[in-house]
């Protein structure tokens, strides 16, 4: 095992860190994944190799879908500037969920001789996964990477992304290991024999979710394995879109709190389940993945965990009126708003209120609008898009309902520690963030394209890939470097990307589905595993859950244990895997439930979504509870192999890199802002001032290479928050003014006049849906029959209301979610890794990034139908 002193590090770049050095990734092919990826490649030339964790998926093979991944445009500067340094991404075919992560005997010695850092981000965020799915994926997947991390005999930094929500019982969260929510191994037995939606709620302990309790369970297991390495633990907020580069405004997805957002800028939504006043801690993608980058660079041997929350609430806070205020100024301005009177919303802390509006002026109107439109020969699509901000507003409204105040110093001071060039090659500090700027920029997945991008020195990059709906491993990294986020590295290095070395494998999988001679790779080689692989659907069966977020990190954490060259296990966590804390610190918290008792509970219950809800009580879903579980296990199992948790809050469209408002799919808080922004969600529960806590995914691949780069070698989990609500908040009146503005600026509103209100009554909400909603999208869709013309304003709506449900837990609550290590990490940084890898949340500018971000929505979702 290759150890650095703390002044050898301090005196080195970022970059120079990663030179030379393999980087061990899980969740490579997810949103923050691919930030990570792109973030190492292109910010780190040296880099030696990526390994990838991925598993085949649907249908595609794994090179497939890293074909795809590097398709996205999240990849264009790589590909423009230095396309070879992709072949630096390795595929290492395997499954978190599987035990022994599914990972050859060949690839697992690969690992353990060549890896140095290891980023295990890998992990199922569905906040409603069923708790023995999130336990085996969020904490058994991140037991067996840090089991693997231990046999790398390079192994210098384990990074375990969580989440700045493992504590959401806290109101003030800060950059340290809480206890757990509950006994890992209680829990554990529970999952294995079972478990009901209501026992699920009863273990759950009063966390919002799954995914926040397994998250915060994996945190203490990650904690663990301090006493192996130097383990750093990222605690992002909200993932927004990426702020800087390599796009701004890129965003893979439409979920979370920046989804609800766009769909009250649309018009979409009209009511908001929270207060207006709450904090949105929100933080760039880019930034994130700035921090861990950083923070494996800038580790330190400890006896203790380094956690950073990688978040904005304390250091630049914006509150959820002023963040859906942003979209909806930016949205108003460019006439790209889907219904009529854009702006109009309303929040609410009645759940009957917010159903009533909803009803009123979302349903309703949805059902004539699709009507006007079957009269008119044209496909009904109002109600489609009420189900999808349904959906959105069940996803987030724990978090909108919810404030907290979540502490990220010690990021901002790693960040100051930072020459010139590093902090602005590796932006991570909330606090420069303008949030009327990033809203427009909302992006996600810049990990690879980072690294190659700004560590030109890395080696490999060995990218864990499963193939997908028979596509190959090669084909999917194939797919992934024509994104167009690589345009920047195919422009200005287009040979990085022959660093990329694909494994074929599966976190899900026994041994993570590693061929042996795969497996020896990343033993022999791996320097750093970033370990974000994770199954991110909030209310994914818990038995999913646990075996991707818990069990996949868990095999990951066994493999980086066993890597010669390990340095760093890089967990991607999130910051809503502590849910029941009002602050979250960058701290490992208690895990959310025994291990053993959620398995005991999967074993009895199964899948039992309602028994799963009751089993994770206090957890939004199995997805934070998942999450919070996985850094538990890390925090106690993580050894002598440096593990960081890095935990994003809503990870969001890329702020700056490699592309503004970069994103790729309708994850996280999109798909909320832009059914309110487009008319389909008019009511939710929540309230304006609530604090949405949003990041952009590059400022969360930021922290998490260098927080990779910077970890120290203590017995402690180092946990980095990429997070907003504490340095830098948005709320969701700002996602309002800035991101629908924009939307309806562009005229990209599907509904006439779109305005979300936020009620606080669940009755009112009801009654409003039933009015304002669901009424009118059966008129319309009655119009649409009697005109020869096929329905689909009702199925749209079902969609955008099981969304907006989904997301009540985070626009009913406010969380303050400190980033205190996180700044400080970024602080410490030279001048140049400052700039280079931006993760400071309180350098976030929420009105350009909201417009920025609702531009990304537009310019790389929009053609891809949400329904």
């Amino acid at each position: 095992m290759v150890v650095l002193t703390s002044k050898e590090k301090s005196n080195m770049s970022v970059a120079d860190f990663y030179a030379g050095k393999s980087v061990f990734i899980t969740g490579g092919t997810g949103f923050l994944g691919k930030v990570f990826i792109e973030k190492l490649l292109y910010s780190c030339p040296d880099i030696d190799k990526i390994y990838m964790l991925i598993r085949e998926k649907k249908g595609q093979s794994i090179r497939e879908r890293l074909t795809k991944i590097v398709d996205d445009p999240l990849f264009n500067r790589l590909k423009d500037k230095r396309p070879g340094d992709l072949g630096k991404i390795v595929l290492i075919p395997g499954d978190i969920t599987v035990l022994g992560l599914g990972i050859s005997e060949e690839n697992e010695t690969i690992l353990t001789e060549k890896v140095s850092v290891v980023i295990h981000s890998a992990a199922t965020v569905k906040f409603n996964e069923p708790l023995a799915t999130a336990w085996n994926v969020n904490v058994e997947g991140t037991r067996m990477i840090m089991a693997l991390s231990r046999r790398m005999k390079r192994i210098e930094v384990f990074i375990h992304i969580s989440t700045a929500y493992t504590n959401t019982n806290r109101a003030v969260i800060d950059e340290v290991l809480y206890p757990p929510p509950a006994d890992i191994n209680d829990v554990h037995q529970h999952v294995k024999n079972g478990v009901t939606e209501e026992e699920t709620e009863k273990i759950l302990n009063g966390r919002p979710n799954t995914y926040t309790f397994t998250k915060a369970l994996t945190e203490h297991l990650v904690a663990e394995n301090q006493s192996y390495m130097p383990t750093i633990i990222v605690r992002p907020s909200i993932v927004g879109a990426i702020k800087d580069d390599p796009i701004r405004g890129w965003l893979a997805n439409w979920y979370g709190a920046t989804g609800l957002s766009v769909f009250t800028a649309k018009g979409l939504n009209r009511v908001i389940y929270g207060h207006s006043n709450h904090v949105v801690d929100l933080i760039p993608v880019d930034y994130v993945a700035n921090l861990v980058i950083v923070a494996g660079a800038k580790t330190y041997h400890s006896n203790e965990v380094t956690i950073y929350n990688s978040c904005s609430s304390s250091c630049n806070p914006i509150t959820m009126k002023r963040l859906v205020g942003l979209f909806i100024d930016y949205t108003v301005k460019h006439k790209s708003y889907v219904m009529p009177l854009p702006g109009w919303y309303v929040y609410s802390n009645y759940r009957w209120l917010v159903f009533l509006v909803t009803l009123i002026f979302q349903v309703i109107p949805a059902y004539l609008g699709d009507i006007g439109r079957r009269l008119l020969g044209k496909n009904p699509r109002y109600y489609k898009l009420q189900n999808l901000v349904a959906q959105t507003q069940e996803a987030v409204h724990f978090f909108t309902s919810h404030t907290w105040e979540i502490k990220s110093k010690r990021t901002s001071e790693l960040f100051s520690s930072l020459s010139l060039t590093d902090q602005r090659m590796f932006p991570c500090d909330a606090n420069r963030i303008d949030w009327t700027d990033y809203i427009t920029d909302y992006c996600s997945g810049v990990y690879i394209e980072k690294l190659l991008h700004s560590c030109k020195k890395i080696d490999k990059i060995y990218l864990l890939v499963r193939e997908k709906k028979n596509v190959s491993i090669n084909k999917r990294i194939e797919d992934m470097l024509n994104n167009q986020f690589f345009t920047r590295l195919k422009n200005t290095d287009p040979e990085c990307f022959k660093k990329l070395v694909p494994i074929s494998g599966d976190v899900r999988l026994p041994k993570l589905g590693l061929k042996p001679e795969d497996e020896q790779t990343l033993i022999d080689n791996v320097s750093v595993v970033y370990h974000g692989a994770a199954t991110v659907k909030f209310m994914e069966p818990l038995p999913i859950a646990m075996n991707t977020n818990f069990e996949g990190t868990k095999k990951l954490l066994e493999l980086s244990q066993r890597m010669k060259k390990i340095e760093v296990f890089l967990y991607v966590s999130t910051a809503f895997a502590h849910t029941q804390k009002q602050v979250l610190v960058e701290t490992i918290y208690p895990p959310p439930a025994k291990v053993e008792d959620v398995y005991k509970f999967i074993e009895e219950y199964g899948d039992d979504e309602q028994a799963t809800m009751k089993f994770i009580y206090g957890q939004p879903n199995t997805y934070t509870f998942t999450k919070s579980l996985s850094e538990a296990y890390l925090s106690r199992h993580h050894g002598n192999v440096p593990t960081v948790i890095i935990r994003p809050s809503v990870v969001s469209a890329t702020a700056k890199e490699p592309l503004k408002g970069w994103l790729e799919n309708w994850y996280g808080g999109t798909p909320l802002l832009m059914n309110a922004s487009e008319g389909w969600l008019r009511i939710a529960r929540g309230d304006f001032k609530n604090r949405t806590d949003i990041i952009p995914v590059d400022f969360v691949t930021n922290l998490s290479i260098i927080a990779a780069a910077k970890a120290k070698r203590t017995n402690d989990v180092q946990v980095f928050n990429s997070t907003t609500t504490a340095d830098n908040p948005v709320t969701w009146s700002d996602y309002k003014k800035y991101f629908t503005e924009e939307i309806v600026r562009r005229g990209k509103n599907d509904l006439p006049y779109p305005d979300l209100s936020f009620v606080e009554s669940k009755t009112v909400l009801a009654i409003a849906t039933l009015f304002m909603q669901t009424i009118p999208a059966h008129v319309l869709d009655l119009w649409l029959k009697m005109t020869g013309k096929e329905p689909r304003y009702v199925k749209i709506l079902a969609q955008v209301i099981v969304l907006r449900n989904a997301y009540e837990h985070f626009t009913t609550h406010n969380w303050i979610m400190r980033s205190d290590r996180t700044r400080e990490l970024h602080s410490s940084l030279s001048p140049e890794d400052r700039e280079e890898f931006q993760c400071d949340p309180t350098q976030i500018n929420w009105p350009e990034y909201l417009r920025d971000y609702s531009t990304g929505v537009i310019k790389y979702l929009k053609p891809r139908k949400m329904y």
